[in-house]
């Protein structure tokens, strides 16, 4: 596997430039052995996309994998998995399609393994090769203390697969499965709206939303099918008395796509002044100001179409991948992604990603330290950096000028 595989075909006219930045970074940062690009992950339109859940049961991890392909394939394509552990050693493996256990059109097969959480794993990853490119996915595996479940998984009820997205929507019904002999668990209802991510080059703490108020809890059956009555964040236990438990974010009927005009309103916030964003904010029933932002920044209605069009693709990748406690834009790696776009460098491992991305002849690095959260297991904090400002007012300067391709 090379760096030029790994590149997407725009950045291919800057090869040599590519490669050297991607080879710096990983070599400065990780050292020169055994580096995969995860950005793949990242990628939701093209030939593969890869997903993961792991849940714990008793004494053992469960691990699941999704691998999605765009058209059906045979099952001639090699696939491949490397577990790593935290002792640092490693083990690779063929991965054989008549393994799924779940095939749907010969286009999304669903793995599963078992491990034992005497041995813990580090990271894991699934590399699909169709010449002349090899897709590769990784997911870190972090600490199960870091997010305890209470025994409660959740299932989509139509399938009988674990929920591979960090959010649900409010049209889905659900599953919810306890390990525990009880016939009803509490769903603890949170309807908060918490502040999105703060810019990348402010060092000072960020002032919370609010305290998070419990607004109502719900009786639910276990083994029945659920569908959430409002969008927002539940906390699901079967011991209320304890703190652990399931929590899932769940979102509008659209939900990752924005499709309300709040909602395509409110991640204007990133590339906005204040006083633009204030103005938008006032009414977010109105559609005027919305579209005096993008007609008078941009200038030219055919680049504000485009414009929109790719800003809120990003914004529904982010929540498609991001969602954590709340939103996936509002969070760290969502606002990098929605105001920079798809990384072309991913390095993760069990407590961090780094992004890497080419800005013209610049490197630019984003790092993201996971952080355990009882709410959510898919929580990142970027470490701010002041001399992130440049590279973030440049981005943030082509979405004004209509300059959408990063």
């Amino acid at each position: 596997m090379t760096w030029g595989m790994l590149l997407p075909y725009r950045i291919k006219s800057g090869l040599v430039v590519g490669i050297l930045f991607l080879t710096g970074l990983v070599a400065t940062l990780y050292g020169q052995d055994n580096v995969i690009n995860g950005a793949d992950v990242y990628r939701n339109q093209g030939m593969v996309l890869g997903k993961f859940k792991s849940l714990v049961e008793g004494d053992s991890l469960i691990l699941y994998a999704q691998i999605t392909f765009a058209n059906p394939v045979s099952d001639s394509i090699p696939l491949s998995t490397q577990v790593e552990f935290e002792d640092g050693s490693r083990e690779t493996a063929a991965l054989e399609f008549h393994q799924a256990i779940d095939n749907q059109q010969d286009r999304i097969f669903t793995f599963k393994w078992i491990y034992s959480l005497d041995r813990s794993l580090s990271s894991f990853t699934v590399e699909v090769n169709i010449r002349p490119r090899v897709w590769t996915f990784v997911e870190g595996i972090a600490p199960f203390k870091s997010h305890p479940r209470g025994g409660i998984h959740l299932v989509d009820s139509h399938k009988g697969l674990p929920l591979f997205d960090p959010f649900h929507r409010l049209k889905d019904s659900l599953r919810i499965e306890c390990r525990t002999s009880v016939d009803t668990v509490y769903a603890f209802y949170y309807g908060h709206s918490f502040d999105p991510a703060r810019p990348p080059m402010s060092l000072r703490a960020g002032q919370s939303s609010s305290e998070l108020i419990i607004d109502s809890v719900l009786a639910l059956p276990v083994g029945g099918n659920i569908i959430f009555p409002l969008p927002g964040l539940y906390l699901i236990q079967a011991d209320t008395n304890g703190i652990e438990g399931a929590a899932l974010y769940v979102g509008s009927k659209g939900y990752p796509k924005p499709r309300m005009l709040q909602e395509l309103s409110e991640p204007l916030v990133y590339i906005t002044t204040k006083e633009e964003f204030q103005e938008i904010k006032a009414d977010f029933s109105s559609k005027k100001a919305f579209d005096k932002f993008w007609l008078s920044t941009v200038g030219n209605p055919q680049k504000a179409r485009g414009s929109i069009k790719r800003y809120y693709q990003y914004v529904e990748s982010a929540n498609r991948y991001f969602t954590s406690y709340k939103p996936g834009w509002k969070t760290d790696r969502g606002m990098v992604f929605t105001v920079m776009g798809p990384p072309i460098m991913v390095n993760k491992n069990k407590s961090r990603e780094v992004w890497g991305y080419l800005q013209g002849d610049s490197e630019v690095e984003f790092t993201f330290i996971k952080v355990g959260n009882i709410f959510s297991d898919n929580h990142y904090e970027l470490r701010r950096e002041e001399n992130l400002d440049r590279p973030w007012f440049r981005a943030i300067d082509r979405w004004r000028k209509g300059l959408t391709g990063f």
